[in-house]
Parts: structure tokens; C-alpha cells; sequence
């Protein structure tokens, strides 16, 4: 067994217990907030005002605890669904340094969000709003940092390792792209336009530039999509969600 096949849960549990003290050693150093919004922020990190109250249910903290469960809890159910768990989780063992890739995307869950702790600020429609622009790649730039790296190697894992959980970070949101040309389009953001011909396309055009990372890039954003809120729907049409 390897080291972290043996470690797997207590590594994520670890990193998840930290995740407030990682927070504010990000939130301390951030010179994109002002001082008065970088100590509100550092005071309560898992705020669920400081985060998206609009899209999110929950603080930053508690969204990155919540996307770990749902991945565990409720992902399998979705593909079983689509005839798609068999075919999945033999992806998943395929290994990184002797270690499958299902173990290393759980580790990356509770970091995936890091890039949040550097937001900044931005007008919009005449107010000040938070910047969370670009925070996927943040997160994957802090987990490549010379310290998370140390960090994570004395969790057991090794270059090649760390810089999958990275990725994994990085590209979490990549399918929620293709929600901005549903809203561009003539059917809007609905389900009318994820059952049209636009919506296929567009996921094949976004996925194409993860040759060989596309099963992580849905298995994330499933993950983090449910973990925006406990609010579920049941709905088969946009008049339903009305």
C-alpha cells in the first residue's frame, strides 16, 4: 500500500480541520482588499458574506467541507444514473506515483477553493462587489507554492501527486463556462438549452482542452455545483423551476 492509501481519509480530514488557519495566513497577506475588508474577512473567514450569498448557501470553509461530501455521498448516485460508475472508477484507479487518481482528487477538495481567500474588489451596476475572477487558478498557483508543496509533501505525497491535486483545483470550474454561452444564446441559461444540440457542442468545445483530464473536469464540477446549496429540485422543465 502507499503512503497515502493508507492515509487517504485522514489526510483529507486534516486538511479540512486546517482550512481555517490556511485561510487566514492567505487572507493576511491579500493586498487586493483594503485593510477594513481584509480584517472583517480574517475575523470570519467562513462567512457566507464574505463568499457568493447569490450562488452559495455557504461560507468558503464550509462550501470546500460540503463539495468533499457531496463528492463522497451523492456523485456515485448521478452516475449510476447515467451508466457511467463502472466506466469512471476504472478511470480513477489509473495511478499517479503508485497512487490512484481517486484517491488524489479527494485531497484536492478541500483546497480547491483557496483561490477565494485572495479575492478583490470590483464595481458593478454601482456597487462594490467582491472579485472572485480567476480563483481556480489562484488556488492551483497556492498549492504549487514552494510552502503548500512542503506542506503536502509531509503528508506523504510527491511532485507529480501534488501537481495533479493542483490541477484538480485549477479546473474545477471549467464546465460553469458554458453557462455564459447559454446565456448568450437564443434559449438562455434553461434546460431548454442544455437538451439542444448548442449544449453538447459547447461542452465538447470546452473539454477539448483537457485531453485525458475530462472525466475530472465533470466529476468536480458535479461535485462543486451540488455543493453550492441543499436546495435540489426535482425539476424536468424551466416552467417546474418557476
Amino acid at each position: 500500500l502507499s503512503v497515502i492509501g493508507k492515509m487517504d481519509n485522514k489526510i483529507v480530514t486534516e486538511l479540512e480541520e486546517r482550512l481555517p488557519e490556511i485561510a487566514r495566513g492567505i487572507i493576511q497577506n491579500n493586498d487586493r482588499l483594503p485593510d477594513e475588508y481584509r480584517q472583517r474577512f480574517y475575523h470570519n473567514p467562513d462567512s457566507v458574506d464574505e463568499h457568493e450569498p447569490n450562488w452559495h448557501q455557504w461560507g468558503i470553509i464550509t462550501h470546500s467541507r460540503k463539495f468533499r461530501e457531496m463528492y463522497d455521498g451523492e456523485v456515485s448516485g448521478y452516475l449510476k444514473s447515467w451508466e457511467l460508475e463502472q466506466r469512471v472508477g476504472e478511470y480513477l484507479q489509473r495511478e499517479i506515483d503508485g497512487v490512484p487518481k481517486s484517491e488524489l482528487i479527494r485531497v484536492s477538495m478541500p483546497l480547491h477553493d483557496l483561490g477565494k481567500f485572495r479575492k478583490g474588489l470590483k464595481e458593478k451596476d454601482g456597487k462594490t462587489k467582491f472579485d472572485f475572477d480567476n480563483h481556480e487558478k489562484i488556488s492551483q498557483e497556492i498549492i504549487l507554492s514552494q510552502e503548500f508543496r512542503e506542506m503536502l509533501r509531509d503528508y506523504g505525497l510527491s511532485n507529480p501527486q501534488i501537481e495533479y491535486v493542483a490541477k484538480c483545483a485549477g479546473n474545477h470550474y471549467e464546465l460553469g463556462f458554458v453557462r455564459d454561452r447559454a446565456k448568450k444564446s437564443d434559449l438562455g441559461y434553461t434546460i431548454r438549452f442544455v437538451e439542444s444540440p448548442n449544449f453538447s457542442e459547447a461542452v465538447k468545445e470546452q473539454l477539448s482542452r483537457f485531453d485525458g483530464f475530462e472525466v475530472e473536469v465533470g466529476l468536480l464540477f458535479l461535485a462543486d455545483s451540488l455543493a453550492k446549496t441543499d436546495v435540489i429540485i426535482p425539476a424536468e422543465s424551466d416552467a417546474q423551476i418557476e
